[in-house]
């Protein structure tokens, strides 16, 4: 199972992986690098990054760990673990901030309380 640095280990389960989303993984999305692949040993498809994946959020997380790095386990990368015949994809992303450290744009009705979100690329979203 890759890992995404010494202090922050993956979570596994034996279907996903939850990554965590890194400053080096954020710099390589911001700069469309095409090394996010080797950077999560894992298979980017073509659809990443999915349409919910706005260009402000690399920004604010890349704000958000440099002002406070043990936020960096919060947001995770969500990789297909893989089979026998696949590798590792790349699949979709989840985050979460709590309470008052959550920008005052993004709070919800209870700034008290965990926010998160989660995405998927179109291929790997449940059909209705």
């Amino acid at each position: 199972m890759p890992s995404s640095g010494k202090a922050t280990p993956n979570i596994a389960t034996p279907r996903l992986q939850l990554v965590a989303i890194t400053p080096e993984s954020l710099t390589s999305e911001q700069n469309s690098d095409g090394k996010l692949s080797e950077i999560l040993h894992c298979r980017v498809t073509p659809e990443w990054p999915h349409a919910d994946w706005e260009p402000h959020v690399l920004q604010l997380l890349q704000q958000r760990f440099a002002e406070d790095p043990t936020d960096i386990g919060w947001h995770r990368y969500i990789l297909l673990s893989p089979t026998s015949n696949q590798p590792a994809t790349l699949i979709g992303s989840v985050g979460a901030v709590a309470g008052p450290t959550i920008p005052a744009p993004l709070r919800s009705a209870t700034p008290s309380s965990p926010s998160s979100a989660s995405t998927a690329t179109p291929s790997k979203q449940r059909k209705p």
